[in-house]
């Protein structure tokens, strides 16, 4: 079995702040010292032990990392699907533009006109 080391964000691993997430424990189990009388942490009517909570502050940390991404999926997806009805409504926009003279109306230039301020918009949503 080879001991080749593997880099930290190998394959999309998430990066944490290990040094904040031991100060939190360090505040958790602080707290619950303070919050819980000696008597109900003798007779672990509460875990208050320092390993709980450092299972919690990886918990919370691993929750924080996850919405952060699923913030980020979620903004990506917005703007792929903004790229896309820009595309759309560009191909639109050429499509007035090829009819013949005689084939065009007034509402041809309304529409005309609906399309670029859509297509304004959604850039400068994206930008």
């Amino acid at each position: 079995m080879p001991s080749t080391p593997v880099p930290v964000t190998a394959e999309g691993m998430t990066k944490f702040d290990r040094a904040a997430i031991m100060r939190k424990a360090w505040e958790k189990y602080r707290e619950f010292r303070a919050r819980y009388a000696p008597w109900q942490i003798e007779r672990r009517i509460v875990d208050a032990s320092f390993s709980n909570c450092l299972r919690i502050s990886w918990r919370i940390a691993k929750r924080e990392a996850a919405e952060k991404a699923a913030a980020a999926q979620a903004l990506t997806s917005y703007s792929d699907r903004a790229a896309d009805r820009v595309r759309e409504l560009t191909v639109e926009l050429m499509r007035i533009d090829a009819q013949p003279w005689g084939m065009r109306s007034h509402r041809t230039a309304d529409t005309r006109s609906a399309i670029q301020e859509e297509i304004r918009t959604l850039q400068h949503e994206l930008a």
